[in-house]
């Protein structure tokens, strides 16, 4: 059997996109929306500026990093077992507990 091409159109059901491409653009924006992304790219300058030194700023995000890679392979490991939605639940209320303590520090 011969495989196509993939095209646009698949990605379009009978009233537009389908669902799970929405879910994908949705996800996409809450990580923007959450600043994760701020916190992994501005680390160090971050920590710097509320009064660590330029070394424990940078071991501070090698084990941000580490902890980045590490969760991601335990989920990677466990999605089968316990499924998307369950982990995808968890992760954000951790998310939420642990974005309000680094702003908690940064704000004191």
């Amino acid at each position: 059997m011969r495989e196509r091409k993939p095209q646009l159109s698949d990605l379009m059901g009978r009233h537009g996109l389908l669902t799970i491409v929405w879910v994908g653009i949705g996800l996409s924006v809450l990580q923007q929306l959450v600043g994760i992304n701020v916190i992994f790219y501005y680390s160090s300058v971050l920590w710097q500026a509320v009064g660590f030194s330029e070394k424990d700023s940078l071991w501070i995000t090698v084990i941000t990093s580490i902890t980045n890679i590490v969760t991601t392979l335990v989920a990677i490991a466990f999605v089968d077992k316990f499924g998307r939605k369950p982990l995808l639940i968890l992760g954000s209320a951790h998310l939420l507990i642990v974005s309000g303590c680094i702003g908690a520090s940064l704000h004191t």
